[in-house]
């Protein structure tokens, strides 16, 4: 079995209504931003990578967050228990990712390690996420997409934070190999933005799971240098939310211990090809893996699913 975070999400409308009273000044700035892409091979490349700043700089003064919002996500936390210094994920969920025949998977930005009961914490985090529509690579994938941006819109789906100890990233068939008896994952020691963000030399671990013969397998381990961990100043304004830590692999049992290692990647994949059964699709499966209060096996959780999105073999 698995565990979710508990949480609750901020639907598309709540975005929709804080940009209605300016919607046709950003649905300017979107026109000059693609006709500056048009003009790119006479020079608009810096001009459109301009125009995408000054988008998510429209959107973080111009869209306000609504203080209820923020007061209602306070409550949520409240409600689903825990300790006043929680820290939570304001994780990006836009009706342009995540879709069959359009991924999407990490071009919108989430916000780690953001105070639970900070009201002006979680509307800046609110706020950064409604921006990241307009990172210029995410604007440049869903014009290549035929996607007006217009129709772009982002919800976010707020959960309780789960510190790592190891994080993943699990296909419930095999991306690499088109293999569908076989799940796929990569992990990392710490928070699982290492394997989001890719801005780190070296490997993670990668593993596989045939589901066949119920068999785990570790292809690679890891060579990644450092971990990712929730600093303890949170969001604070100039601070870091996560840094980084140097890896002592020595101290790491997924590391030293194959067969405890491979007992994890089983419990993952199973969980993996179980959301995939029940969605009736192959999914593309987000969790973490955390030691159990007062011992015993680790817990994995489960932070997010989608299905799974294919280039052109």
């Amino acid at each position: 079995g698995f565990f979710a975070p508990p949480g609750c999400v901020v639907p598309f409308g709540v975005m929709a209504a804080a940009a209605a009273p300016t919607w046709s000044e950003y649905r300017a700035l979107a026109d000059a931003f693609d006709s500056a892409v048009s003009d790119a091979a006479a020079g608009g490349g810096a001009a459109a990578d301009s125009l995408a700043g000054k988008i998510r700089e429209f959107i973080a003064d111009k869209w306000k967050v609504d203080p209820r919002i923020a007061k209602d996500i306070i409550a949520a936390a409240a409600t689903a228990g825990g300790d006043s210094d929680d820290r939570i994920m304001v994780r990006s969920s836009a009706n342009v990712e995540d879709l069959e025949g359009m991924s999407g998977a990490g071009l919108y930005d989430s916000i780690a390690n953001v105070p639970a009961k900070d009201p002006a914490a979680i509307a800046a985090a609110v706020s950064a996420v409604w921006g990241s529509l307009w990172t210029k690579r995410a604007a440049l994938s869903r014009r290549a997409a035929g996607v007006p941006h217009a129709m772009a819109r982002m919800g976010i789906l707020v959960q309780r934070m789960v510190p790592a100890d190891i994080a993943f990233v699990a296909f419930s068939d095999n991306p690499i190999s088109r293999d569908p008896g076989q799940v796929y994952m990569e992990l990392c020691v710490g928070m699982g933005e290492t394997l989001a963000s890719a801005g780190q030399a070296g490997t993670p671990y990668r593993a596989a799971y045939s589901k066949k013969e119920g068999r785990a397998s570790t292809l690679a381990l890891s060579s990644l240098s450092y971990a990712l961990r929730p600093s303890p100043d949170g969001t604070a304004e100039g601070k870091p939310a996560l840094v980084q830590e140097a890896i002592d692999y020595t101290a790491v049992p997924f590391h030293t211990d194959a067969a405890a290692r491979e007992a994890i990647v089983a419990r993952i994949a199973k969980a993996v090809v179980a959301l995939a059964e029940a969605r009736g699709s192959p999914q593309d499966v987000e969790g973490v893996v955390r030691a159990a209060p007062g011992g015993g096996p680790p817990r994995i959780y489960i932070v997010q699913a989608r299905p799974m999105v294919l280039a052109a073999a």
